[in-house]
């Protein structure tokens, strides 16, 4: 994951090794997997192993609150995806790097800020309009 914020979760990430059939990730897999410039806010910090996975990557945190309902937005559902000040200030790695299908962003996060509407025409409800 790049380029990312985990919230609404009670701890945003969990993993077992070895895998017990829980439903939950298995660190021990030959290529677990990688976190770079996520930020991850949760109520309770990650466990061990997904502690020690985050912290493999790089510009990742586990101890900054997301400011994603405070963000100016035209509606209550935006302010759920919108970036605030906090994710506005962590920096955004190239995820081209990864792979030609993604597409460089300069901020992490589904939506930069309020005036970035690039979801327009394929969602619905997300803002006071008719659609």
């Amino acid at each position: 994951m790049v380029n990312g914020v985990v919230t609404g979760s009670t701890r945003c990430l969990s993993v077992v090794t070895p895998e017990t059939g829980s439903g939950r990730g298995d660190a021990s897999t030959t290529t677990p997997p990688t976190f770079n410039s996520t930020l991850f806010d949760c109520v309770q910090q990650p466990t061990t192993v997904a502690a020690a996975l985050i912290s493999a990557g790089t510009n990742n945190t586990t101890t900054t609150a997301n400011t994603l309902a405070l963000a100016t937005a035209p509606s209550t559902a935006l302010a759920n995806f919108v970036n605030g000040v906090t994710e506005t200030a962590r920096t955004a790695v190239d995820p081209t790097t990864l792979g030609s299908f993604f597409t460089a962003a300069p901020y992490i996060g589904a939506v930069r800020n309020s005036t970035d509407n690039w979801w327009r025409g394929w969602s619905c409800g997300l803002e006071a309009v008719t659609c």
